[in-house]
């Protein structure tokens, strides 16, 4: 995850939900092109979930970062109502995970198919002073040939 910019609502409570754009990359170690369907990321805060957004289909070519832009609409009542919220705004940073799996194909010298699925476990926090994520590169991947 390299930035949250907020785009619509707040997080006082005022609102019910909250319209966050989130700049996200995944790095293609690989040799070959893969091609991925629709990516589906969910946002949780203290274990709940408390939204989340779809990302269209796309590709990964090989050796390179593709980088994506996800939608995510955020339920703020339930963030607002969670008592860990008091803390992390006196701290001036809240702490949430995100939960990202991404499907798709390669294919290999042009011959052989391969499903492969890919999850992503990322921890961050967003400071709520400079409106930046301060650590966001704490993820860890799954993948599944």
């Amino acid at each position: 995850m390299n930035a949250v910019t907020l785009i619509s609502g707040n997080f006082s409570g005022a609102s019910n939900t909250a319209t966050v754009l989130a700049d996200m990359s995944v790095k293609n170690t690989n040799s070959f092109t893969f091609r991925y369907g629709a990516v589906n990321t969910s946002v949780f805060y203290n274990d709940i979930e408390i939204g989340g957004g779809v990302t269209p289909p796309g590709k990964a070519k090989a050796q390179r970062t593709a980088r994506f832009n996800v939608t995510l609409v955020l339920n703020a009542k339930q963030l607002v109502d969670n008592q860990e919220w008091i803390t992390d705004i006196r701290d001036q940073g809240l702490n949430f995970s995100t939960y990202t799996k991404i499907s798709g194909k390669v294919k290999i010298l042009n011959m052989f198919k391969r499903k492969v699925d890919v999850e992503l476990n990322c921890t961050s926090q967003y400071n709520i002073t400079t409106r930046s994520i301060t650590s966001g590169d704490n993820c860890v991947g799954y993948v599944n040939i």
